[in-house]
């Protein structure tokens, strides 16, 4: 990760489209958070700049974790301090974008992931309008496609629940359109496409398999048999006859 491309999201975040976008994202993530559940959250990038997005869970224990700045735990995304199965939301902020190598990432978030336990992937889409045109200027960090990351996710046994985009201007500040929530929700799916942002809802899944003992290895059982009747005596002869 080149540290002008930390610095790029910070910025981006402090203006208008990055404030609607982290509105936007709090109000999608809240149903979530409130529906999962366990004992450790951990949230890897800490993005929107001093904003914890897991305050909503109903799990009690959260940390932020990041390469640099005031966060709980400073280290690297792709090698991180804590043990396997240990951890029940994993919200990964930005974190495959600033990084150099995003499956190394996934895979350490698959690690500490506990059992069909909850991962959360933001990032923003390079197929919408505004970063096409972003990225063809060479203007913006790396970027990776919903399509993309959900492939990512699946190889690593994950199931994807869920994925949409979100819009960067804040349309629920106009009065007429909040009025008419038909057309609301045309004009933001027609937004998030010029501009806007992902949220994948995934689950780490664990298959479980039932051994088949070999036939050489069970024990013999007793068959229930009739009991033999005895054998009828010869008949003796004469030795006169």
């Amino acid at each position: 990760m080149q540290k002008t491309d930390y610095h790029r999201l910070e910025q981006w975040y402090a203006t208008a489209q990055g404030s609607s976008f982290q509105e936007a994202l709090c109000v999608s993530l809240e149903p979530v958070l409130q529906a999962s559940f366990g004992y450790h959250a951990v949230q890897i990038g800490a993005f929107p700049p001093n904003y914890d997005l897991t305050q909503h869970s109903r799990i009690r224990h959260g940390v932020i974790c990041d390469m640099q700045g005031q966060v709980d735990v400073v280290s690297r995304y792709s090698c991180l301090p804590f043990d396997r199965d240990s951890v029940d939301l994993i919200v990964l902020s930005h974190a495959l974008e600033l990084s150099r190598d995003p499956h190394a990432v996934l895979r350490e978030a698959e690690r500490i992931l506990v059992p069909e336990g909850r991962l959360i992937v933001i990032g923003i889409d390079p197929w919408t309008l505004s970063s096409g045109w972003r990225m063809l200027l060479r203007s913006a960090f790396s970027r990776y496609s919903q399509g993309r990351v959900k492939d990512w996710l699946k190889l690593l046994g994950f199931t994807v629940e869920e994925s949409h985009l979100l819009n960067m201007w804040a349309l629920n500040r106009v009065e007429w359109l909040v009025r008419a929530p038909k057309l609301m929700r045309l004009v933001e799916w027609v937004a998030s496409n010029v501009a806007g942002g992902y949220v994948i809802q995934a689950r780490k899944r664990v298959t479980r398999l039932t051994p088949i003992t070999p036939s050489w290895q069970r024990r013999p059982r007793l068959v229930s048999v009739g009991l033999g009747e005895p054998a009828a005596r010869g008949v003796r002869r004469n030795p006169n006859d």
